[in-house]
């Protein structure tokens, strides 16, 4: 919120200001704004910023005194580098390399967003760390935010610069209680000194009583054909890109989804024939720049072939036809002779968002439009194909929805020509604005929205079940996007997150959630590979390399069996603050399990999710139907913290400036990204008999591979 630019002009005009240490440990001067004063005393305000807004006092909304600062930014105030603020500095020797905490109390209104942030600067003014709470523009009320700054240990870092500031162009933002102190609460000094010991949990596995057989088409991954397939096709070499062909397979990806996501329903297949070099430049959306078409069907056939997957074509029904889309399953059924055969065809994408953003206006339509579009496009496509199987979208999620009553319209009117149902109910947790929140309060949320997945899918299983009897027998659910995403802008401090170690235990426990939905049949994750910040394959360096979810999928799909048994499990449980997408969540537990056999019955799989972010759990585990035979491996994913990652990186491309990260608050590990940060290890350990007992480490997801 504030550039580096700034800094150094704010450095020189605050160094007056200096703070010394109240005996609570504050280091702010009036952090209450209780002595008046405009500006209030001991508070810089730059004249130059007076254009930006107006910095008054007024009667205090928190009860914690009678005055608060108020913030009212003007249509002026539209740079963020340097926004309406009032500050005071800090010299910062006598804290470097320690830990300061970071408070206060904060409203905002309108379209404002009050910002409370510290910044460590050099003498020239160059910013060596930050930290900030937000409370942003639409968040309701007051609220007590918090966080931890680390100041930089190098002479380099010489004050410390706090500001009360406002982003937006209107509305206002107000504060009180300002805190940076030396002294930081005890509950963070408790968690990073001992976590404590390992909780105890119980596990009971009815090995002889199957659920279900586990179908590989649920380990399905998400390609688009823009740029190159995000690097799929190799131009400059004229051939897919061996080693994403290599990490694809090696992933086991039982299914590809292409075109894309919304890119599909502006996608003809027609123009991804022919030579490379003839065919056409174009844009994925409306707006947006173009590429060439060299990923087409063929390649990406091709593609699935060498990865030994199979594939799902979405059909364009936003601005296509179904004799267009018939063609098209003519043109795949007469490739057949490739590896990858081709089942399932999907009708659209999600052509029921209606928010009035360039690229759903021209394709949104109303249920009862979408209904007679998937019905005609069924029947044509059926008849080039009759073997296919074919899917209509539903909007069922538990965030929004565009439209009364989609899935009734279209389940009544397609109904009879559809065999699946494809929705997207499996993104979280979308921290459109984080409002300052602190990495772990976010991902107590993100843990948490797979209970909210598990029940959405049975909330829509019940709407298939109401069906006449063949249609509600038949049809089953595609979950044919889903993943981690907290943000979709480089300005957000989480959205580079998806690559964390948390979102790999949130993608291993949504998985677990399809698993026990015998309904669901399909789920494909978005996306294999981006060069930007959400694929399971990302860009270390000029190579392409896996994240951490990567590993949570790679453990379905080569370390679990194929018939799931019953397993029941009795953990500790935590209840979960609202952030983005994702509301309150009240009992959700900290260690879940999912348990299946091999096809010969021989080997036992355990998978064992710990949501902890510092404690190992202790399980006990009782085994009826399948007695241990001594000999055991256990997989485990695991790193260095909740924030580990493998140290991919967003492409960097002029003009675009990517925010700095958030980081855990106890142990920061997002800034450290390597190879070495997140693992997948496997060990050979003793289990015998049918009581077992295993301790599973914290942050981690693990298979236990026992043997007869």
């Amino acid at each position: 919120m504030v550039g580096a630019r700034a800094l150094a002009g704010l450095a020189a005009a605050l160094a007056a200001c200096a703070a010394c240490a109240s005996p609570d440990g504050n280091l702010i001067k009036n952090p209450g704004f209780e002595e008046g004063g405009s500006p209030p005393t001991a508070w810089f305000a730059d004249p130059g910023l007076a254009p930006k807004g107006t910095v008054t006092l007024q009667a205090s909304p928190f009860r914690l005194g009678r005055l608060a600062l108020r913030l009212a930014p003007t249509a002026a105030n539209s740079d963020t580098n340097k926004p309406l603020a009032i500050g005071q500095a800090i010299p910062a020797a006598a804290f470097r390399g320690k830990q300061l905490y970071l408070a206060g109390s904060l409203q905002s209104t309108g379209g404002a967003t009050a910002v409370v942030a510290v910044f460590a600067i050099s003498g020239s003014g160059a910013m060596a760390a930050s930290a900030s709470i937000m409370r942003g523009a639409g968040t309701q009320g007051t609220a007590r935010l918090e966080d931890v700054f680390q100041v930089p240990d190098a002479a380099g870092a010489e004050q410390l610069i706090f500001l009360c500031a406002v982003n937006g162009t209107s509305g206002t933002a107000l504060f009180d209680d300002v805190v940076l102190s030396t002294q930081v609460p005890k509950r963070f000094a408790a968690a990073r000194a001992d976590p404590g010991p390992p909780l105890p949990v119980k596990v009971e596995v009815d090995a002889g009583k199957a659920l279900r057989t586990i179908p590989r088409t649920l380990y399905g991954i998400n390609t688009e054909w823009t740029w190159n397939g995000n690097g799929i096709w190799d131009e400059s070499a004229g051939r897919l890109d061996p080693s994403l062909v290599g990490l694809t397979r090696d992933l086991g990806a039982g299914q590809i989804r292409f075109p894309g996501g919304t890119f599909s329903d502006y996608y003809h297949w027609r123009d991804g024939l022919g030579p490379q070099s003839a065919r056409p430049w174009q844009p994925g959306l409306p707006g947006e720049g173009k590429s060439r078409h060299v990923l087409g069907t063929d390649e990406i056939l091709d593609f699935a072939g060498r990865a030994g997957s199979r594939m799902l074509f979405t059909a364009n029904v936003g601005t296509g036809t179904a004799a267009e889309a018939a063609d098209w399953v003519r043109y795949v059924r007469a490739k057949r002779e490739r590896p990858a055969g081709v089942d399932w065809w999907e009708i659209g994408n999600e052509v029921y968002v209606n928010d009035g953003s360039p690229a759903s206006d021209p394709i949104t339509m109303d249920p009862a439009k979408y209904a007679a579009k998937c019905a005609e496009f069924a029947v044509a496509m059926r008849r080039a194909n009759p073997a296919i199987r074919i899917g209509a979208i539903s909007d069922q999620n538990y965030w929004f929805q565009s439209y009364k009553e989609w899935d009734k319209a279209v389940l009544t009117a397609a109904g009879p020509h559809i065999d699946f149902v494809a929705v997207h109910n499996a993104y979280a947790p979308m921290v459109i604005s984080d409002g300052g929140r602190s990495v772990r309060d976010v991902y107590r949320s993100l843990l948490a929205a797979p209970e909210l997945v598990r029940r959405n899918l049975a909330k829509l299983a019940a709407e298939i079940g109401a069906l006449k009897p063949a249609d509600a027998k038949r049809i089953k659910i595609a979950v044919t996007e889903w993943g981690t995403l907290y943000h979709v802008q480089p300005s957000s401090r989480f959205v580079d997150h998806c690559k964390t170690l948390g979102s790999a235990i949130y993608t291993a426990s949504v998985m677990k959630a399809f698993i026990d939905n015998p309904s669901v049949e399909a789920a494909h994750y978005f996306k294999l590979v981006d060069q930007l910040f959400i694929g399971v394959v990302g860009k270390r360096g000029d190579a392409f390399a896996p994240t951490a979810s990567y590993y949570a999928l790679q453990l379905y799909t080569r370390h679990f069996g194929a018939r799931q048994v019953a397993c029941r499990t009795t953990s500790p449980t935590y209840d979960s603050r609202p952030n983005g997408w994702v509301p309150a969540v009240s009992g959700v537990p900290l260690f879940e399990t999912l348990c299946s056999l091999s096809a010969d019955g021989k080997t036992l799989y355990l998978m064992a999710i710990n949501k902890h972010f510092d404690r190992a759990m202790k399980a006990s585990i009782a085994l009826r139907g399948f007695r241990a035979g001594g000999s055991a491996t256990a997989w485990t994913l695991n790193g260095t913290g909740i924030d580990a990652n493998t140290g991919t990186a967003p492409k960097q491309i002029p003009g675009i400036t990517w925010a700095k990260q958030a980081e855990d608050e106890v142990n920061p590990r997002f800034a450290r990204g390597g190879p070495g940060e997140v693992t997948l290890t496997s060990k050979r350990v003793r289990l015998a008999g049918s009581a077992l007992q295993y301790t599973f480490p914290a942050h981690s997801v693990t298979v236990l591979e026992v043997q007869r």
